[in-house]
């Protein structure tokens, strides 16, 4: 009977946690920063490659896991209910000043999503995901792959970056549920600064 209740103990606990785990969104449309850049006008896309985006395993809006009291893994989502690529488009296209955010589809060629972005004729700028994903647990990690190309108005590369990695996701502020990771967001600015960054030093 003793082993019977703890069983039934231990797996009404692990529901309540996976309750708290189920439906956790992050803020990555409210991330602001600046580059300098004063230039010309620019059409700014992302485009989405992660593997599980491009096979459709997961929606465009996914931004990571939040694993229960016992490592099950629930899917969190973007707080706006945007593709995570929009989300950062819009970041990317304001710190840009005044940059026009433009929808790249993560199934499209490369050739095809730069002819999305010259639509206009004007200088581009395409940030491509390759991986962004956080993974939290007792701790956060948050694993990044990210590519920027600057482009010229005929279509040619003028400059690129990349950056990749994984790491801490610093949660020095309590959040509200309890549960590590919702810091995440707070890396955009600084990998999307250190990919700027890497132009001008070239």
């Amino acid at each position: 009977m003793k082993i019977v209740a703890l069983i039934l103990l231990a797996a009404s606990l692990s529901g309540c946690a996976g309750q708290s785990a189920i439906g956790q969104k992050y803020n990555y449309a409210g991330a602001s920063l600046t580059l300098p850049y004063t230039g010309a006008p620019l059409v700014v896309g992302v485009q989405d490659r992660r593997p599980y985006i491009v096979s459709h395993n997961k929606s465009p809006d996914f931004v990571g896991l939040q694993r229960a009291a016992v490592g099950i893994p629930y899917d969190i989502h973007t707080a706006s209910g945007a593709p995570l690529a929009d989300d950062m488009a819009k970041t990317l296209a304001g710190a840009l000043r005044g940059a026009t955010p433009v929808s790249i589809g993560s199934n499209l060629s490369r050739a095809d999503a730069i002819r999305t972005l010259h639509a206009d004729g004007k200088r581009a700028v395409l940030l491509t995901l390759n991986e962004w994903r956080s993974d939290a647990y007792v701790g956060a990690t948050l694993h990044y792959d990210m590519e920027m190309e600057a482009l010229g108005a005929d279509g040619h590369t003028l400059a690129s970056a990349r950056i990749h990695g994984s790491e801490a996701v610093d949660d020095t502020a309590p959040h509200p549920t309890g549960y590590p990771g919702f810091n995440a967001p707070s890396a955009v600015p600084r990998h999307l600064e250190a990919l700027f960054g890497r132009f001008h030093r070239r």
